[in-house]
């Protein structure tokens, strides 16, 4: 088929072509994501208030020629950021002060989380309204007063986003609150072993390893767990060692043998001595010899009991003396064991290697509680006076903050780097946290000072920015670049691009920056 354009046939195919052109160029343009001015339909005025519990934002249309205001009523749970769904909604409406109010309970929505109510005004135009929601989880009131009857004039560009798609993702906002926080010192701390918690694990003898298997790194292990056996091997100066000990040993048994035959032969003499005493005795009593010869014989007596007691005490010594040898020269195994409980943090030999005396095997380390070493330079040491705790993030357990409680100020500073290392402790039940790990501490150092705060899940950074989406509307928020401070626990102080009472979006603020970049409609959707 040719057609005629301006007196010149124009082929269908250059027809077609060109259409295709204009669709791609279209469909380029919405893919670019440029954020748009937002603009309700016409005729179509929103409002957005907030309870403690639940978010409304509602659109309506401003009464006129008698005819009612048509609301379309969003209900969201802020607990979660899902729709409020079964529950009852009355609209109480008022003209003007002191008019007749007019009561209307809203109908449910096609989709959860949305009422819809036509409210008539008898005086034509709307002063206040109260919004009543009540379920089996929420008794709620709002009122609102000074509807407008006409869009407020803005310049400020922003991101659309339903209600429906912002329920979608489970969406979550953040009131924007002033508060008086502490200063902070932001200084980076690694984790170490507290004192009296690490073991290095080493034989007192030198020895072959022959355990089937070491411990690995990161296995946990008890107090007097055997680690490692070692088949003895004795160095000369040992060597040596047990052969004078062998001959030592031989010299003692000769001696005990001596002194044990003696025993019987000193027995001997104290009966002899008794006997001859007992004689003397009797020839005394008889005149038969003089005083000085039974004296004599009782010397006798005592001299043997004495040498008979010298060979027992003797014999006694020289059984009690064993071999002179140390265990650990004598022994041909020895088993290596845990002086605590801990985990195993480095392995330094292997089966079949060997070791020397006191030379390290492994190191075991009780994670249970660690230190933090926090350098500070010198010129901040006066402002952490008062400091007794600190708190640490990591990386590597975001959203976590940890508390820790001063152990060491800090008395020697580095002539390098001129900062002193504050200690801290921190609990490790859980053994979350490895040796060696890279934490960011916050060290309060007693100012007050005001500051905004929020999440800190509600700022993003992109390409070097902090970024925040601030709602405007119900359906419609602001991307905004702001000054971030101080951590304070879960949220982060704002010094430069809110306002107190602003709200920002939390759960979800990633999902609405990738939908800015690349948007997509929302598509036509019906609330009846």
């Amino acid at each position: 088929m040719v057609r005629v354009v301006d007196g010149r046939r124009v082929p269908w195919w250059f027809r077609g072509m060109s259409l295709l052109v204009a669709i791609v160029t279209l469909a380029a343009a919405c893919r670019r994501g440029a954020p748009t001015v937002s603009t309700p339909a016409a005729g179509t005025l929103a409002h957005t208030a907030f309870t403690e519990r639940i978010g409304n934002f509602f659109e309506y249309t401003p009464p006129a020629g008698g005819k009612p205001s048509r609301f379309t009523i969003h209900l969201t749970d802020l607990a979660d950021g899902s729709p409020v769904h079964g529950a009852e909604v009355t609209l109480t409406a008022s003209a003007a002060p002191g008019g007749s109010p007019t009561e209307t309970r809203a109908r449910a929505g096609r989709l959860a989380g949305i009422y819809l109510a036509d409210v008539s005004v008898p005086a034509g135009r709307l002063s206040d309204i109260e919004f009543r929601v009540r379920s089996a989880r929420l008794d709620e009131r709002m009122t609102v007063s000074g509807l407008v009857t006409a869009p407020p004039a803005s310049a400020v560009t922003t991101v659309p986003f339903t209600t429906e798609q912002q329920w979608a993702i489970r969406m979550k906002l953040a009131k924007v609150e002033p508060a008086v926080v502490a200063r902070q010192i932001v200084v980076p701390g690694r984790i170490v072993p507290a004192a009296g918690r690490r073991a290095v694990v080493a034989p007192p003898v030198a020895g072959l390893i022959t355990s089937g298997a070491l411990p690995r790194v990161g296995q946990p292990v008890g107090r007097g767990e055997t680690l490692a056996t070692l088949q003895h091997i004795p160095t000369a100066a040992e060597a040596a060692q047990v052969e004078m000990s062998r001959i030592d040993d031989l010299r003692l048994a000769a001696e005990r043998r001596r002194a044990t035959e003696v025993i019987p032969e000193t027995e001997i003499r104290i009966a002899h001595a008794r006997r001859e005493l007992e004689r003397a005795r009797q020839l005394y009593e008889v005149k038969a010899i003089a005083q000085k010869q039974l004296e004599a014989a009782e010397t006798e007596v005592k001299a043997a009991e004495a040498a008979h007691a010298t060979a027992v005490a003797q014999r006694d010594a020289l059984q009690g003396s064993g071999s002179r040898r140390s265990d650990a020269a004598a022994q041909t195994t020895y088993s290596v064991t845990a002086p605590i409980a801990g985990t195993v943090t480095r392995v330094d030999k292997s089966p079949g290697e060997q070791v020397a005396a006191g030379e390290a095997i492994l190191e075991i380390v009780s994670l249970e509680t660690l230190w933090v070493e926090v350098p500070v330079f010198e010129r901040d040491l006066p402002r952490l006076a008062a400091s007794q705790r600190a708190a640490f993030t990591t990386v590597s357990l975001p959203g976590v903050d940890l508390s820790g409680r001063l152990v060491n100020r800090g008395a020697v500073i580095d002539p390098r780097t001129r900062t002193a290392t504050l200690l801290f402790e921190i609990a490790n039940p859980e053994r979350r946290l490895p040796l060696g790990l890279t934490l960011d501490a916050r060290l309060d150092v007693g100012e007050r000072a005001q500051a905004l705060l929020v999440p800190r899940q509600a700022v993003l950074e992109v390409e070097g920015k902090r970024l925040v989406y601030v709602l405007r509307s119900g359906e419609d928020f602001e991307r905004r670049e702001v000054v971030v401070g101080d951590e304070h626990g879960a949220k982060v102080a704002v010094v430069r691009g809110l306002t107190p009472g602003e709200r920002v979006v939390t759960q979800g603020a990633w999902q609405l920056r990738q939908h800015e970049l690349k948007p997509g409609g929302a598509g036509a959707h019906t609330h009846e």
